[in-house]
């Protein structure tokens, strides 16, 4: 099976629960952004619970997880396991970040003195 990534933004966090001494999970939903926005569940299972944690509400991130399929008394169930997230930069993040390397260049070219304005030394 080849990767599978989905990119949305975070809308529920339903934070972590031990279902057993030797299981927990964390249960959250992102919504894509397409023209039809579609509200997907995921998990994450044991040791990658903390992901999330790094993640605030309403940031893009990009989720990269596996389908795991399961059947118990003649009923097939099927869970997104993810496995690594990713923070998205918005375009308002991007563009901020070119004005403030366009503002550092400004700021140094001001700074910077013009051989014109210099004597000369003869």
């Amino acid at each position: 099976m080849s990767e599978l990534k989905l990119i949305g933004k975070l809308i529920k966090d339903y934070g972590t629960v031990e279902i057993s001494d030797k299981f927990k999970k964390r249960e959250f939903v992102i919504e894509t952004e397409d023209k039809y926005p579609q509200k997907v569940k995921f998990q994450l299972t044991q040791d990658k619970t903390d992901f999330l944690d790094q993640y605030k509400q309403d940031e893009t991130l990009a989720v990269h997880f596996n389908v795991r399929g399961n059947e118990w008394k003649d009923n097939f169930y099927v869970n997104l396991d993810a496995w690594r997230l990713e923070k998205i930069k918005s375009e308002s993040e991007n563009s901020a970040a070119v004005q403030n390397v366009q503002n550092a260049g400004v700021s140094k070219a001001q700074n910077t003195p013009n051989p014109e304005d210099e004597p000369l030394p003869f």
